[in-house]
């Protein structure tokens, strides 16, 4: 591979996007044409598909559904992810409500009380917003069927 301070050169960039199957319709055919007269591009050519092939016979076997369920269906698993989600939620709650108590008992002006205030419950709002928004558009969300 030739390249100009570390990066590839063009026809480099040219021969993966060919090999890949990416190359744009009005680049293939002129670069077809150099492919059928230039000797050293079809060895590139040649040599990224003998290197995607064994790329392909090295890569881990994707887990099956099956495996996917099994995770799914782990009872430890399950009790794990909502221990987990319900200490979160709850050190968040005490922390933000600990930060208000302090906030009240603080010397601060009444109005940056009041400016605090309303900036961190704006901000709540905004959250319970965009939680509602996605629970009511999930029926409606095409990656909700996609498997892995």
């Amino acid at each position: 591979m030739t390249t100009t301070r570390g990066h590839p050169s063009r026809d480099d960039l040219l021969v993966m996007a060919y090999v890949d199957g990416e190359l744009a319709a009005e680049d293939r055919e002129p670069f077809e044409e150099r492919l059928a007269s230039e000797e050293h591009l079809a060895r590139e050519v040649a040599g990224y598909r003998r290197l995607a092939a064994v790329t392909r016979q090295c890569a881990p076997p994707e887990p099956g559904d099956h495996e996917w369920n099994r995770l799914q269906g782990d009872s430890t698993r399950r009790l794990l992810l909502w221990l987990g989600w319900a200490l979160a939620v709850a050190g968040g709650v005490g922390f933000c409500a600990w930060t208000a108590f302090e906030v009240y008992r603080s010397d601060m002006a009444l109005g940056g009380k009041l400016a605090l205030g309303a900036v961190c419950s704006g901000l709540l709002l905004l959250l319970l917003i965009k939680w509602r928004d996605s629970r009511r558009l999930s029926p409606f969300d095409s990656y909700t069927d996609v498997q892995r």
